[in-house]
C-alpha cells in the first residue's frame, strides 16, 4: 500500500525546461472589486433649541472576490488544455465579513424637517455608491440595503502541503484583502428636493469613515483538495463574484513531491 513520505511538496512552473525553479508557496497578486451589500438605518432625534437632527446606524457585508483553484491533467511538459478543467471554489473573505457604519448624527437649525441623504465614498469623495434619500429627519425610522462594488488589490498565497497519488495534490490557500481609498459614508441634510430628485439647498455635510485608506482585511487560510489523482497542472481563477466570469486566469504550475 502507498503512502505518503515525509518530503516536501512544490509547485512546478511551466517554463523552458532547463529553467525550471521548483518553489514550495506561490505568490499571486491582482487588482479586483468587492461587492458589498449595506444595511443602513436612519433614526430620529428629537428636536432640540430649534435644531432637527436624525442618527444612522448601519453596516457592511462583503461579498467576493473568489478564487476557483483549477485543476488539469496532463504530461510533465504542459497541461492539457484541450479538456475541461476541475474547479474548486473559495470565496477570499475574511473570518468576519460584517463591518460596522459607526453611528452618525447629523443635527441643523431649520423651522422645517430637512431631508437626510447618504452616499458612499471613497478617501476623494469620489462616488462608489448611488445618493439615496433616507427621508425626513424627524420622521419614522427609514432602513434602505443598497448595494456597490469597491476597487481592491488582492495578494493571495497558494501553498502546497502534500501530494496524494490516490487525491491529488493538497493545497493551502490564503490572503490579504487591500482597500487603498477607503469606504467613507458621506452625509447630506438638505431643505428640500429639486425636479431631479436631488438634495436641494445643502444645509449640513459630514463624512464618518468605515474602512480608512490603505486598510487591509486578512482571508483565513483554507485548504484545497483537488479531486483528481496524481499531479494535476494548478491555476487560479479570479472573479468578483460567486457565479460571475472569470476575470483573470493565473498560472501556477505542475504540484510534485520532491525526490
Amino acid at each position: 500500500m502507498w503512502s505518503l513520505r515525509a518530503r516536501p511538496a512544490v509547485f512546478v512552473p511551466r517554463v523552458a525546461e532547463g529553467s525550471r525553479i521548483a518553489h514550495s508557496q506561490k505568490l499571486l497578486e491582482t487588482v479586483t472589486r468587492i461587492r458589498i451589500r449595506a444595511a443602513i438605518s436612519r433614526l430620529a432625534l428629537p428636536g432640540r433649541g430649534g435644531e432637527q437632527g436624525a442618527r444612522v446606524i448601519g453596516s457592511l457585508t462583503l461579498h467576493g472576490p473568489y478564487a476557483g483553484v483549477r485543476f488539469r491533467k496532463g504530461g510533465i511538459g504542459e497541461p492539457d488544455l484541450g479538456s475541461s478543467p476541475v474547479e474548486m471554489g473559495s470565496a477570499l473573505l475574511p473570518l468576519s465579513p460584517i463591518i460596522p457604519i459607526p453611528a452618525t448624527s447629523v443635527r441643523v437649525r431649520s423651522t422645517d424637517s430637512p431631508y437626510l441623504w447618504a452616499q458612499f465614498v471613497n478617501a476623494c469623495l469620489d462616488p462608489l455608491s448611488s445618493s439615496f434619500c433616507l427621508g425626513r429627519c424627524d420622521r419614522e425610522a427609514m432602513r434602505l440595503e443598497p448595494t456597490f462594488e469597491v476597487p481592491a488589490r488582492l495578494s493571495a498565497w497558494l501553498g502546497a502541503r502534500k501530494v496524494s497519488r490516490r487525491s491529488g495534490p493538497v493545497l493551502e490557500l490564503s490572503g490579504e484583502l487591500y482597500v487603498p481609498d477607503g469606504i467613507f459614508l458621506h452625509l447630506r441634510v438638505s431643505a428640500g428636493c429639486d425636479r431631479l430628485g436631488e438634495p436641494r439647498d445643502i444645509l449640513e455635510v459630514t463624512e464618518t469613515p468605515i474602512l480608512s485608506p490603505g486598510t487591509s482585511v486578512d482571508v483565513p487560510q483554507r485548504v484545497v483538495t483537488a479531486g483528481i489523482a496524481g499531479n494535476p497542472w494548478v491555476s487560479i481563477a479570479l472573479r468578483a463574484a460567486e457565479a460571475g466570469p472569470a476575470e483573470s486566469e493565473i498560472p501556477v504550475g505542475r504540484c510534485v513531491q520532491l525526490d
